[in-house]
């Protein structure tokens, strides 16, 4: 994912849904437990961990940002006992090679915006615990999905996205640990919706309402089918300009768009590239 977008205002945040995209997207990512913070920390900042259980689930983290090429610039001060970088999620895997048991860790804190507040933190099992491998700054990993690889490799398909001055962009993407840092992350597909924003003659409706894995094309690799909404809505005559006008999203049919795995990435399908090009369109307003 591109953190492009969260250099035009210093209002983009970054986001998860939670609940609203419960069900949406296959993940395998999931809040750690407490053994596996305990674990995981001791490998990342093994003086300065914290991890307890606490009302919301475990929380765990670095008291300050590891000297593991974490920056500081968008540290901030933190109340005792609380993390300035902390562990969010974490996804198991076999990332950069087969037969090795590896995991990336998602953190936020310590970094700033133009690395979305956070990055994630690869780790290998070894026979004496859990070693840091890499860390990239900018990579939120909280809800991604292991795409096992025929030479027993997992990529990772994620979603991702911002939110800021009634604008949401969503993100679907692949990350792809084997590859230099700067080329990991591959938007596969993503969506604009402006219906809360200001200022805008013509608002868009943009939304991925569901993204599933199946063999499309019979190669057994499983490909992405993606439904996803979108259209167009005009504000009342007279209150194209009020922030406060409440605009009625309307019913959107579904578009299917599907992506074939080739040649170790995802590729819109033939049958869905008129879809994509409309949507791309639609979306760029």
């Amino acid at each position: 994912m591109s953190g492009d977008r969260v250099a035009y205002c210093l209002l983009w945040v970054v986001f998860t849904e939670g609940a609203l995209w419960a069900g949406k997207f296959p993940t395998d990512s999931h809040p750690p437990t407490l053994e596996a913070a305990h674990d995981l920390l001791h490998a990342v900042c093994p003086a300065d961990a914290i991890a307890a259980t606490g009302q919301h689930g475990v929380n765990a983290g670095c008291k300050s940002c590891p000297d593991i090429g974490v920056s500081e610039v968008g540290a901030s001060s933190v109340a005792s006992g609380e993390a300035a970088f902390s562990l969010q999620a974490v996804t198991y895997g076999s990332f950069t090679r087969e037969r090795v048991q590896e995991v990336v860790a998602s953190f936020s804190g310590c970094e700033p915006h133009v690395n979305n507040f956070g990055g994630s933190v690869l780790l290998e099992e070894t026979a004496t615990g859990w070693k840091v491998k890499s860390y990239q700054p900018g990579f939120i990993s909280d809800e991604c999905s292991k795409y096992a690889l025929r030479n027993g490799r997992d990529l990772l398909l994620c979603h991702g996205g911002y939110v800021g001055q009634g604008q949401i962009y969503n993100d679907i993407f692949s990350f792809d640990y084997t590859l230099p840092p700067d080329q990991r992350t591959k938007t596969i597909f993503s969506t604009t919706d402006t219906v809360d924003a200001c200022f805008l003659d013509q608002r868009v409706v943009g939304s991925i309402e569901y993204v599933q894995l199946r063999d499309l094309n019979g190669d057994g690799m499983p490909d992405i089918a993606m439904g996803v909404e979108g259209t167009t809505v005009k504000p009342r005559s007279g209150h194209e300009h009020d922030c406060t006008e409440a605009l009625a999203r309307p019913t959107v049919k579904i578009q299917e768009l599907d992506f074939l795995f080739t040649d170790g990435t995802f590729k819109v399908a033939p049958w869905s590239v008129q879809t994509k090009q409309a949507l791309d369109a639609l979306f760029a307003q």
